[in-house]
């Protein structure tokens, strides 16, 4: 098969099936119905320097996340326990073409990810990813969300997981007819499928997160950033001004002075209707 393609990968129809076939995948484990608010942990400077871009070129663009490379998360085994786990359901499966989609997965492996959780008051989240309770949680509709980040799906922290959505991958494919010339973009999509599949699982020690996750394919140019002496890849991800729903003040900060900041900063550039509350959460960063 040739090397995957940038140009069908990002091709409507390729994108709108795989995306129909993820939603078929996901679906025990992920209803955007059921979660109406995902939150992704920050700080007050990001939100203010960064993050909500105070006159964006359409409303479309008025948001911006950054997704960061795989290789530099704080889950050091990333993407490797993927493919363990994955060789072994696809052993119990007897599906003996692992080795293959794992050769085709070549650079698609070094992923891009924003990570959100179902979780707005969790005090691990607040001390591993909230600035240790002085940040904030930012609360996005999930729907806007799935609008506009196709591949928008739960981490995964078991092997039963991982081997029911690869189950639920095969029956996809198995309960339809596939012509000869078809079969080139469904090992295609098996790969592009597979990757995001990596992505998404992780290490039981995480599920506290209850982690969502945002993959975004490596085709776009990277940008850099210094966080901890490393020189960490990312790219940029935009969101609309409506994604943007609620902001929850950490445990930490003078909620009530800190909402009234936020508040008057917010709405002094166009956010309205946005939700600020305040940390419930019996946390001090001692």
């Amino acid at each position: 098969m040739e090397k995957t393609s940038t140009t069908r990968l990002f091709d409507e129809s390729f994108l709108a099936e795989t995306e129909s076939l993820m939603d078929f995948m996901y679906d025990p484990w992920f209803n955007v119905q059921e979660i109406p608010i995902l939150y992704h942990y920050s700080s007050v400077k990001a939100l203010f320097s960064e993050i909500l871009i105070r006159k964006p070129e359409s409303e479309e663009r008025a948001i911006l996340l950054f997704a960061t490379d795989s290789r530099y998360l704080n889950d050091v085994s990333e993407i490797e326990l993927g493919k363990k786990m994955m060789r072994e359901v696809f052993d119990k499966m007897k599906i003996n073409s692992y080795d293959r989609i794992v050769d085709e997965l070549g650079e698609l492996e070094r992923m891009n990810i924003v990570s959100f959780s179902k979780e707005h008051d969790s005090i691990p989240m607040w001390s591993t990813y909230g600035n240790k309770g002085d940040g904030i949680a930012l609360g996005f509709d999930s729907q806007v969300l799935k609008q506009h980040l196709r591949f928008i799906c739960p981490c995964l922290y078991s092997q039963e997981a991982a081997e029911e959505s690869l189950r639920r991958l095969m029956d996809y494919y198995l309960a339809k007819k596939h012509s000869q010339s078809q079969m080139s973009d469904i090992v295609l999509q098996i790969v592009v499928v597979c990757t995001i599949i990596l992505g998404q699982i992780k290490n039981s020690y995480y599920e506290y997160e209850k982690e969502v996750r945002f993959i975004t394919l490596p085709f776009q140019k990277p940008e850099f950033r210094l966080k901890n002496n490393l020189i960490i890849p990312y790219v940029r991800v935009f969101l609309p001004r409506q994604a943007l729903r609620r902001v929850v003040i950490g445990p930490n900060l003078d909620r009530q002075l800190t909402a009234a900041s936020i508040r008057d900063y917010i709405r002094s550039i166009g956010y309205k209707n946005v939700e600020i509350i305040q940390s419930d959460a019996p946390f001090r960063n001692l």
